[in-house]
């Protein structure tokens, strides 16, 4: 889990899901950031710096294909509406797909965060810095089963991992989407937080779009396009899942923000949405890796003195195109605003991003924009990131 604190300049962050008090980076903190079980780094909240995209979506299995994939159970709603009943029905049909991870050196270690079983033949979800750099973890099932886990791969750049267990026939969580989601919709989180696993809460979808950029040791570190919940998320929910009133995956629990000496649930959480999780779970399935792809540039969103000055109301202003990067090769501009990704609207920079997400190494995008009120069209092949690019 990482816990986002509110400082004078910026915003703070732990990860109190896994370990006790391992620095990871980032500034050093003031004794109020300071909590049990956290690994430090430090965070902003705000306008997304630069555009990355990572893995094509286009390609990959849907719920429907991932269903006739699996050989294991299927889960069956029963229930009302959109209610407290509906949200038990929910809950007894999600709690099979939950695992609890314990990272430490035994069975019952105090080291653990959540999972969800994303296919049935013995691949699980979680997040990167639950299972931190351990080649295994241990896996606590719904019905009180254990095994170790192999860690099939992580992406430190989304805080996704997948680790492998030896089983088959289980039951996996279907596959949802957030994209269609609008604020103030139902949304239940399924975890372990403090070690109590098969905890369940509930609350509503707050906003869509959100980015969060992470400062570690390796430098600045962006988490883009998340969702934020007031579903009560703590520490131990990391990589459990956010799933709607028809059961389904829409994101997997990442962070939360808190005040005081304590993490905490303050109704602010962050959920990495389900299709970058799938995207990247179905590739480090695939190899163990994920590849970055590169737009190359850097903006914001539209504010009022841009609107006013390009003609545009919403979408992506380019601040800035990096030299040598598909961006410029495209013949996009330093004040174009993006406002259209492959038939997509792009609303906001942060948008942009992920709309890119979706999109492959070397895969050409059509990109529409707007250049001195006149909307035009141009297209990019996308570009492995670089490695020593530090700019989101």
């Amino acid at each position: 889990m990482i816990v986002a604190r509110e400082g004078a300049d910026a915003v703070e962050v732990e990860q109190p899901s896994e370990r006790p008090a391992a620095r990871r980076g980032g500034r050093a903190p003031s004794p109020a950031t300071v909590a049990a079980l956290a690994g430090l780094i430090g965070v902003l909240v705000g306008s997304a710096t630069v555009l990355v995209a990572l893995g094509d979506a286009a390609d990959r299995p849907g719920a429907e294909e991932l269903s006739a994939q699996q050989t294991g159970p299927t889960i069956e709603l029963e229930g009302g509406g959109q209610d407290l009943d509906q949200v038990a029905a929910v809950a007894q049909a999600v709690l099979p797909t939950v695992v609890r991870l314990d990272s430490g050196s035994g069975f019952g270690a105090e080291a653990y965060g959540s999972g969800v079983v994303y296919r049935a033949d013995g691949y699980v979800v979680t997040n990167e810095h639950v299972v931190n750099d351990r080649e295994t973890v241990n896996v606590t099932f719904s019905d009180g089963s254990e095994t170790q886990g192999t860690v099939r791969g992580t992406d430190e750049r989304t805080d996704l991992a997948v680790v492998e267990v030896d089983r088959d026939g289980l039951t996996a969580l279907p596959i949802g989407e957030s994209e269609d989601l609008t604020p103030g919709a139902p949304a239940i989180a399924v975890g372990s937080p403090f070690g109590l696993e098969g905890t369940v809460t509930s609350g509503v979808i707050s906003a869509l779009n959100r980015p969060l950029q992470v400062t570690t040791d390796e430098g600045p570190q962006q988490y883009d396009n998340v969702i934020q919940t007031d579903a009560a998320i703590n520490p131990g929910n990391s990589g459990g899942p956010l799933v709607g009133t028809d059961g389904t995956l829409l994101g997997i629990n990442s962070a939360i923000f808190t005040q005081g000496p304590t993490p905490a649930n303050a109704g602010v959480g962050f959920a990495i949405p389900v299709e970058t999780v799938t995207s990247v779970a179905d590739r480090l399935i695939e190899s163990g890796e994920v590849e970055h792809a590169f737009l190359g540039v850097s903006g914001e969103d539209v504010t009022a003195e841009v609107a006013e000055r390009v003609g545009v109301s919403r979408g992506a202003y380019v601040e800035e195109v990096l030299e040598g990067t598909p961006a410029e090769e495209s013949g996009l501009a330093a004040e174009d605003v993006i406002v259209g990704v492959e038939g997509d609207e792009v609303a906001s920079f942060t948008e942009l991003i992920g709309r890119v997400l979706r999109f492959d190494v070397d895969e050409e995008i059509v990109v529409r924009y707007v250049r001195e009120g006149d909307e035009r069209e141009t297209t990019a092949t996308l570009s492995a990131r670089p490695e020593d690019d530090t700019l989101d």
